[in-house]
């Protein structure tokens, strides 16, 4: 979609307000809204965020917390290999709106081959569970997510 830009003597160009999927033999999608997306480290007794980048432009590159324009996001250790996320009550109407994805990085504590896989559970729309391990039991390690809200483009 294209705006004329000008007067009533000259005109200076398009402005491009919007682009569409015109006239293509493929589907390419629909943009994918990420509100909240990083890497949070588990370690010893302690859980760090390592890289965090929020939709609104906040970041953070340590600690266990930080402040977005719409709250506070915040995050905990619980047991081994597993954290805490909270979020701010103003991104989700609901929990099944909620879509996490999660992803291990690097290797486990301790070791130089155990890859980290991650688990992501929302337990409310203002909670995610994260558990990180290598096999049946949760390890220590760094994970990378990234969290979504189905509802404001998938209907």
């Amino acid at each position: 979609e294209l705006l004329g830009y000008g007067d009533e003597n000259t005109f200076y160009g398009w402005i491009v307000l919007n682009r569409k999927n015109l006239m293509t033999n493929y589907r390419y999608g629909r943009e994918a809204r990420c509100l909240l997306m990083g890497r949070i480290t588990i370690t010893g007794n302690s859980v760090q965020f390592n890289k965090i980048v929020c939709y609104d432009g906040t970041r953070a590159t340590s600690g266990t917390s930080f402040t977005t324009k719409d709250g506070t996001v915040s995050m905990w250790r619980g047991a081994e290999g597993r954290c805490y996320l909270n979020i701010p009550s103003a991104w989700f109407s609901d929990m099944e709106d909620i879509l996490v994805q999660a992803t291990g990085y690097g290797w486990v504590s301790g070791s130089t081959s155990s890859p980290c896989k991650a688990t992501a559970t929302p337990t409310s729309k203002t909670s995610i569970r994260f558990d990180v391990s290598d096999d049946a039991s949760n390890n220590d390690g760094s994970f990378m997510f990234a969290i979504y809200n189905m509802n404001d483009w998938m209907y």
